[in-house]
């Protein structure tokens, strides 16, 4: 076996950051399965998490064992899990009050046949500011022996085993129990500096507040603003992309099915850019664009559009209804207060977005 010792500094460089270290291991070799042990956990974070494996390893299994005292816990955190399989998500409250469920355990297992595995363990619990911004210390244990590494897949196993699956009625109680611990919650302390740190970008994904990842959402939504191709097309952020089920970095071309405003199903292509957002190609067949989105200006010159473009989930990542409103309607007003209160509240240089 071989092992290192990491320390990260507060806010360090990506290829020190703990998210350094995680890519640097997916890429490493082709892993069969990834598998999680952490006492918390957030959107951000388990998100985060997922794209940088399976990045480097498309097929990978995951396995994601999450601590439930004190409800730090996102409960988006456990849906987004269960959304890729419910099988992979089980969840550990402690028995007894004065008990925490507390490990930080993360291990790459190889196929059975060439015995290699990676195992991280230390002080890093599965958010956005434990994987780039705080004090974090671990250890990174190596092997390539078949026997060495069935003792660590036996130690993720003993803790695996003590976890049970959430149920629905699990869920609804434990959705109630956070929302009523909100002044009290972990995350957010500190978090908000981050996310307002003189920069009119915001990532939402970049921040532990975000208490819904886009693939639990129902509703989508984005200022269309200056959108591109003089209005035929809309621009979005690449983490919105994942409401669509597309990657958030990147792929070919796909079409959705989309509800329009005069009742008719229109199939719309979303298409991946070099500057790493996703486009919406419209078509005449939406009434609003037909219409014209964008008014035009005395020199000619199309303006900035009053409208923001709303989507809501009919068929999982098949079919949306995609709606407008004007800025500042109530409408409007309504879902940047939904998203706001759960921290899925974002904007790109120019245009606000979020969903819920």
């Amino acid at each position: 076996m071989k092992t290192d010792f990491v320390v990260q500094k507060p806010c360090p460089s990506q290829d020190r950051s703990f998210a350094g270290t995680l890519q640097q291991i997916a890429a490493e070799q082709k892993w069969a399965r990834m598998s999680v042990a952490v006492a918390y956990s957030s959107v951000a974070g388990i998100t985060r998490a997922h794209d940088l494996v399976s990045s480097a390893n498309p097929d990978i299994c995951f396995r994601w064992l999450l601590g439930v005292d004190d409800y730090f816990t996102q409960p988006g955190a456990i849906e987004f899990c269960a959304l890729q399989s419910k099988e992979s998500v089980r969840i550990y409250r402690s028995s007894k009050k004065t008990l925490r469920f507390h490990p930080k355990i993360y291990l790459f297992e190889g196929s059975a046949q060439n015995g290699r595995a990676a195992l991280i363990v230390g002080s890093t619990n599965l958010t956005a500011s434990a994987m780039e911004r705080n004090c974090e210390a671990y250890a990174i244990i190596r092997t390539a022996k078949k026997a060495r590494r069935n003792e660590l897949v036996c130690l993720y196993e003993s803790l695996w085993n003590l976890g049970i699956s959430p149920s629905e009625k699990f869920m609804t109680k434990y959705k109630g129990n956070y929302r009523r611990q909100a002044n009290e919650r972990l995350f957010p302390n500190g978090d908000e500096a981050v996310r307002r740190k003189g920069s009119k970008q915001q990532a939402i994904l970049e921040s532990d507040q975000a208490e819904t990842s886009p693939e639990a959402a129902k509703v989508c939504w984005i200022e269309v603003g200056k959108n591109t191709a003089k209005g035929r097309e809309l621009e979005f952020k690449a983490e919105q992309a994942r409401y669509f089920g597309l990657k958030s970095q990147g792929g070919m071309p796909e079409h959705r099915t989309f509800l329009v405003s005069n009742r008719t199903k229109v199939k719309l292509r979303l298409k991946y850019q070099a500057n790493n957002m996703w486009r919406l190609q419209f078509t005449p067949d939406v009434p609003e664009f037909k219409a014209g989105l964008r008014p035009l200006a005395a020199n000619g010159r199309l303006g900035r559009s009053p409208y923001v473009a709303i989507f809501t989930r009919i068929k999982e990542n098949d079919e949306f209804r995609l709606s407008f409103a004007r800025v500042n309607s109530e409408k409007d007003l309504a879902i940047r207060s939904r998203s706001m209160s759960i921290g899925t509240l974002g904007r790109t240089t120019a245009r606000e977005y979020g969903w819920y």
